[in-house]
């Protein structure tokens, strides 16, 4: 369900890294599922095929709540803040954007943002709108279905002993979040 390593490369540098963002971090959801994994298996792969240090990319976990968004938010003390960080999860963003309005900065003046999932009811309400990467949520819940009635039909699936991974576009949805940098 997660694009292919070329396919990332290739769309990678898009949005922030067009912008020309050479500063950019990276909130994770605290949990070990390999969707977590691979987004961020995918986020320093694409810095490094920008030419950006990819592993030295700073990366915050974090559970996926406006809490676990808060604290992995930038802080007082910590890294100087990232310019044009990815979230794990779009509740996450709700923390972050009160931690960035306590540190006095402005998205998307001072800090690019982009998220996940695209939970529309939040995304598109937080103050500027969150540009959020859209999970196809339908298309994932039908290309599972299928492939249960394949399974329970008994139309062998290709590659049965360990399916191959299905790619589904996963679109960016632009809000006000992301901005060009400051020269």
């Amino acid at each position: 369900m997660l694009p292919t390593r070329a396919s990332a490369q290739k769309r990678g540098t898009r949005s922030g890294l067009r912008r020309s963002h050479v500063r950019v971090g990276f909130i994770n959801n605290i949990a070990d599922a390999p969707f977590n994994l691979e987004r961020l298996r995918g986020f320093r792969e694409t810095l490094a095929g920008a030419g950006l240090d990819g592993d030295g990319a700073p990366v915050q976990a974090a559970s996926s709540d406006a809490q676990g968004g808060y604290e992995a938010a930038p802080h007082p003390g910590r890294r100087q803040p990232a310019v044009g960080p990815c979230s794990a999860t779009t509740t996450a963003w709700m923390g972050a954007y009160r931690a960035a309005a306590e540190l006095g900065l402005s998205i998307p003046a001072d800090l690019s943002v982009v998220g996940f999932d695209d939970q529309e009811l939040i995304a598109a309400n937080l103050h500027p709108g969150l540009s959020t990467v859209a999970l196809p949520h339908y298309e994932m819940g039908a290309c599972a279905a299928e492939r249960l009635i394949d399974t329970v039909e008994g139309t062998p699936l290709p590659g049965a002993s360990a399916p191959e991974p299905v790619l589904l576009n996963c679109p960016l949805v632009a809000r006000a979040s992301v901005a060009g940098p400051r020269v």
